[in-house]
Parts: C-alpha cells; structure tokens; sequence
C-alpha cells in the first residue's frame, strides 16, 4: 500500500432511524437502519472499497 497521511475534518455523514414497540408490560420490540457515507479524505484512501454503507438491525428487549 502506499504512503497516505490524512487531514483532519469530517470523514463521515450519517442519517439514521429507528423505532420500540412496547407489546407487553416488560418486553419490547425495535429495529433501525442506518445510512452512511464517507466523506473528505476518508474517500480518497488506499484501503477504501466502498464510499456509502448501510446497516440495519431488531432486537427485543426486557425492562425491570
């Protein structure tokens, strides 16, 4: 890989969602999704395959 120094800035932009469902007394339901895209020098570097991604997920939870 060659040399790459990077400068300093905002290397990422992200807009994300999500949301809980309450479907008992105790348990709940969420799930979110997550939109980001590398921005500045972070694009530019040797190691970089891609410039956007997204990620996703559910859970269930237990509140005491």
């Amino acid at each position: 890989m060659p040399v790459f120094s990077a400068s300093s800035g905002i290397n990422q932009l992200r807009f994300s969602i999500g949301g809980v469902y309450r479907f008992a007394t105790h348990w709940n339901i969420g799930a979110n999704i997550a939109f980001g895209w590398l921005r500045g020098d972070a694009t530019d570097s040797p190691i970089t395959e891609k410039t956007s991604q997204i990620s996703y997920g559910l859970f269930c939870s237990y509140a005491f």
